[in-house]
C-alpha cells in the first residue's frame, strides 16, 4: 500500500536516499548524518506500526537484512 506522505515509500518518490540493498521484504538505507556513517536503517516495504507487526515472511528475512547491515 502506498501512503502519499510516507518519506520511506519507494513508490511515492518521496525517498531522496538511494537504498544500499534491496531484499524481497526490506530495503536498507545508509545514514545521511556524516557523524554516523556506519549506521543503517532496515525498512520494510509494507507499512507497519511496530516490528512486532512483521509477518512470517518478513521475520524469515530480517536475519538476512541484519547480516547484510552488519
Amino acid at each position: 500500500m502506498i501512503k502519499p506522505d510516507c518519506r520511506f515509500c519507494l513508490a511515492n518518490e518521496l525517498l531522496t536516499d538511494t537504498p544500499l540493498y534491496r531484499l524481497a521484504q526490506f530495503f536498507i538505507l545508509g545514514s545521511i548524518d556524516p557523524d554516523r556513517t556506519h549506521q543503517v536503517m532496515i525498512v520494510p516495504y509494507r507499512h507497519i506500526e511496530t516490528p512486532f507487526c512483521l509477518n512470517a515472511d518478513e521475520w524469515a528475512e530480517i536475519g538476512e537484512a541484519l547480516n547484510i547491515a552488519r
